[in-house]
């Protein structure tokens, strides 16, 4: 069974406008350390995310040089990529995908590389292999908002702060191969 714990090396790609209040990394970050892992600078990547449209020159370029990495060490094989968005996710994937390797073999997912996107967006169903994601319930958000609207609106002490909302993982080809 491939597992993303399987992982001799990790890498996150995040958007550059939430860069400075990233979650997603955080958790990432986090899991990562807590599990005696390690997400040296130059395995992050920040992709614009001008106007609310992905780069995708920029997600080429990241995958691109990573996978050039990749070839010429294959030790540090397999990876796993942690994408602040499922768009991203599936980006990464074409991406390896439609790389050209030359007279090489060609990098497969996920024995080689895992993704794992975060949203739960239905691409990630429709895109082959599927990706593995993080997932959370919308009604849990929406119902959250309500429950701070109405205490905003009622509470003249009220004051802004974090909250939580659950997730769990959606495990899908990208990171197992089809081995649930």
């Amino acid at each position: 069974m491939n597992r993303i714990d399987e992982c001799r090396s990790f890498y996150y790609l995040g958007l550059d406008d939430c860069v400075d209040s990233d979650q997603w990394f955080e958790g990432y970050y986090r899991q990562l350390t807590d599990n005696g892992k390690n997400l040296p600078a130059e395995h992050i990547g920040v992709i614009s995310n001008a106007g609310g449209t992905i780069d995708v020159i920029g997600v080429k370029s990241f995958v691109s040089s990573l996978l050039q990495h990749l070839v010429r060490e294959p030790e540090t094989l397999p990876v796993g990529i942690f994408c602040h968005h499922d768009l991203l996710a599936a980006e990464v994937l074409r991406t390896i995908k439609c790389h050209v390797f030359g007279k090489q073999e060609r990098l497969r997912v996920p024995q080689d590389i895992k993704i794992v996107g975060f949203d739960d967006l239905p691409i990630t169903e429709v895109v082959s292999p599927a990706i593995t994601t993080m997932a959370y319930l919308y009604t849990d958000i929406a119902r959250l908002a309500f429950d701070v609207m109405t205490d905003y609106r009622n509470n003249v002490n009220h004051s802004p702060r974090q909250y939580e909302v659950r997730s769990s993982m959606v495990v899908r080809d990208s990171t197992c191969g089809g081995a649930r």
